[in-house]
């Protein structure tokens, strides 16, 4: 997934350490897709916790409202048969950003599979709202836990959770799963299961700047190899087409050796 960042987002390596606030985050969409709507964001800093909900810009996918029980009826969002109460999004944005501000300097982002979803989702999104930069100028970093805690093939937290979290305390919140406080929560309990501290999440963690090059170099890629295609006509394979995306050789340059030599 990839996304557009403005000129005016400089980002510079921060330090993660052992001071460095760890926030775990999870969010609820409409569905899998990069462009599907966030309806629910949620994070929890050691006792502080926060949650707010969205009405969806985009329809609900039949397979997401059925994990996760939202759904839209009569212009209203509902999660089962509870009606939940909605803030915009620019206003959801601005207490999120606010809650990471409480937590500390620098707040290290934790998540399970949050660099394949959480976390460029939630920076598309406020890459929208034009609040990025200071999204950025917050976070230090994210920490995926996904292969910290995963058992073998058993790598889904809700599976991990029924698994592992079996005292009578967790009973009502690992059935609320899918519900992105609640998840929230789980990992907490899950990490404290598994005993992976702080200073192992620290050692495990990518820099907020190594995520953005990360998502830029994805979406230059994308953009290469379309220009690249043409390529095909000479014989040269898909294969060597990506590769040649991949270390950003772009066509322009491709026709400037050309013409030197």
């Amino acid at each position: 997934m990839s996304i557009d960042l403005p000129v005016d987002v400089a980002v510079e390596e921060a330090k993660i350490d052992g001071n460095t606030s760890v926030v775990i985050i999870d969010i609820e969409t409409t569905g899998l897709l990069p462009t599907d709507s966030i309806i629910q964001i949620a994070a929890k800093c050691e006792d502080k916790e926060f949650s707010r909900f969205m009405f969806p810009t985009k329809k609900m996918h039949d397979d997401a409202s059925k994990a996760t029980g939202f759904t839209v009826r009569e212009g209203k969002l509902y999660q089962y048969e509870r009606i939940l109460t909605t803030t915009p999004p620019t206003e959801a944005a601005e207490q999120f950003l606010a809650f990471l501000q409480q937590c500390g300097e620098k707040v290290l982002l934790v998540g399970h599979n949050i660099i394949r979803f959480d976390a460029p989702r939630i920076m598309r999104w406020l890459q929208q709202l034009g609040l990025l930069p200071r999204f950025c100028n917050y976070v230090a970093g994210v920490v995926d836990t996904l292969p910290l805690i995963s058992q073998g093939k058993m790598k889904k937290q809700e599976l991990l959770a029924k698994t592992y979290l079996t005292d009578d305390a967790w009973e009502e919140i690992v059935r609320c799963a899918h519900d992105a406080l609640a998840d929230c929560q789980i990992l907490n309990g899950l990490l404290e299961y598994f005993k992976i501290g702080r200073q192992n999440l620290v050692d495990n963690s990518v820099s907020i700047k190594m995520m953005l090059d990360k998502l830029n170099n994805a979406k230059n890629k994308k953009t290469n190899v379309v220009a690249l295609e043409c390529l095909k006509s000479g014989k040269i394979s898909t294969s060597m087409i990506n590769k040649i995306a991949t270390v950003g050789i772009t066509m322009e340059k491709l026709r400037e050796v050309y013409q030197k030599n």
